[in-house]
């Protein structure tokens, strides 16, 4: 008998579960890993390098969803662009809402 790992994710967006079987060929829609990081600024203006970035927290999403915002280039070549159904500001405050940041204005 062989050792698998087997990794299951839930999309935020839609809140399917997908399994990722080691070895095996999934046949799993693209996934697309999100987060939010907080780092400091250096006096050269440039990010600080640091193994601390908080919040370590991230979200998965199907391609779709961020298509749907102009996130990501359309798959499909043959379909007329079509205008974001949502801005990237509004996908942007639902991932520091996620995180527990909310802005007030």
């Amino acid at each position: 008998m062989s050792k698998q790992t087997v990794i299951r994710i839930e999309t935020y967006d839609t809140k399917k579960t997908y399994e990722f079987v080691s070895g095996v060929q999934n046949e799993n829609p693209p996934l697309w890993e999100v987060g939010i990081f907080v780092r400091p600024v250096g006096s050269g203006g440039t990010a600080v390098a640091s193994g601390n970035q908080y919040p370590k927290k991230v979200i998965h999403l199907e391609r779709e969803t961020l298509e749907s915002c102009g996130l990501v280039p359309s798959q499909k070549k043959d379909e007329p662009k079509k205008e974001p159904t949502r801005t990237i500001e509004d996908v942007i405050l639902e991932l520091l809402e996620y995180v527990g940041v909310y802005p007030t204005e």
